[in-house]
């Protein structure tokens, strides 16, 4: 995430770095001692910046990070970031070298990939730790049956590479049906028998995600690999809200122009909304290329003093229109809420999700670059390491 120094916008989005704290904490509850946690931080740590959450994370007791992309792993490493750190995605081949250079472990899905990385590893002199994906359901990446154990051998066999973890992914976890993924933990744990008794060796077992975490104790094993909950987001509305959740980002933004409009008044592109009063309408500085979706048009509401206040017209590149009629004693200036709480109500990403058609991660990850993140915390040692590294701390 780009310096929130740098961007100069009259929005900005708080990250509370103690919320993720306490989330890291209450999920690392769930599990057993010898149970090794993983911060995901991929996509800017859901928005909510790479560095500053993995600084928290680990501060709260994950000890290994994950990531997408090898400039993702990079970004850690430059910030001063020593934990151990397993590129998720995909590897583009041709950055192979790059990714041995920041010290990343890799997931291997297929045997072009470990042949290659076998080759680079090779050529840089220095052993290279894998994790070998399993295809249990999900459908995506990885090998099932004799062509993953063919994968194993390679690995276990060749000296260039560490054969560090075996994965897989779930794909129903976050649902109330939890019988697939039971179908999938029950396959998981036939392939890391057999991977054991044909190889004799013991990488270290992950399979759950946030939602693996909280839903299915029995699929802990080695290690678990949480993301959207750290950021204080149910994986969906089927999991269980027993293990207390804090949301970490609060978006803000000024009212930055205010008008009287007669009754029969059209706004915004399209005339979409025509007033049928008299009405008091407010500018906020914010549109779709910050990431606040157009599909809140005439249906999403903002938050004014704790009073919900709907959105009016269609929601522009940089620019959207709100109802402050019934607000009393609004000013330029004044903060609104696009996410998070004001007063005694609040508006969350899954909300906002539930009327824009998606999911509350697609929320978080959409707010753009040009929306400065402000990092708020109570724990000193937080502070510093963040003002160390020139993020602005509040």
């Amino acid at each position: 995430m780009e310096n929130a120094a740098r961007v100069n916008r009259p929005t900005r989005a708080i990250v509370d770095l103690d919320a993720i704290v306490h989330n890291v904490r209450a999920l690392g509850d769930l599990l057993p001692p010898d149970t090794i946690h993983m911060a995901v931080v991929k996509a800017d740590g859901y928005g909510h910046g790479a560095v500053p959450v993995s600084l928290a994370a680990l501060f709260a007791g994950a000890t290994r990070l994950a990531v997408a992309t090898v400039e993702e792993g990079e970004e850690l490493r430059e910030a001063g970031i020593e934990a151990p750190i397993l590129l998720l995605g995909n590897l583009p081949l041709t950055h192979a070298a790059r990714a041995i250079e920041a010290d990343l472990s890799l997931a291997v899905y297929n045997e072009e990939t470990l042949e290659a990385l076998s080759s680079a590893a090779k050529e840089a002199g220095r052993a290279l730790s894998i994790h070998i994906k399993f295809d249990t359901g999900m459908g995506r990446l990885g090998l099932w049956g004799e062509r993953a154990m063919r994968l194993a051998d390679k690995a276990v066999k060749d000296p260039h590479l560490n054969f560090e973890g075996i994965m897989s992914h779930f794909a129903t976890a976050d649902e109330r049906d939890l019988s697939f993924a039971l179908i999938q933990l029950e396959r998981f744990n036939k392939l890391i028998e057999e991977v054991a008794d044909r190889f004799n060796v013991k990488p270290i077992r992950h399979i759950s995600n946030s939602a693996g975490t909280i839903a299915l104790p029995e699929a802990h094993l080695d290690m678990v690999r949480t993301g959207i909950a750290i950021y204080g987001q149910y994986p969906s509305p089927a999991i269980s809200r027993d293990v207390e959740l804090i949301e970490a980002m609060r978006w803000v933004a000024p009212i930055t122009n205010i008008k009287r409009v007669a009754k029969g008044t059209p706004l915004s592109y399209g005339s979409t909304h025509v007033t049928s009063r008299e009405s008091i309408v407010a500018t906020l500085p914010v549109g779709y290329a910050d990431g606040y979706p157009r599909m809140l048009s005439n249906k999403g509401t903002v938050l004014v003093d704790g009073k919900r206040a709907p959105i009016l017209g269609r929601i522009c590149m940089d620019i959207f229109l709100i109802d402050i009629t019934e607000i009393p004693a609004v000013k330029l200036g004044d903060e609104v809420v696009l996410l998070g709480n004001s007063g005694d109500d609040a508006i969350t990403a899954e909300e906002i999700a539930n009327l824009t058609g998606t999911i509350n991660y697609e929320v978080l990850c959409s707010i753009s670059k040009r929306v400065p993140r402000e990092y708020s915390t109570c724990i000193e040692v937080l502070k510093e390491d963040l003002e160390g590294r020139g993020y602005k701390s509040i």
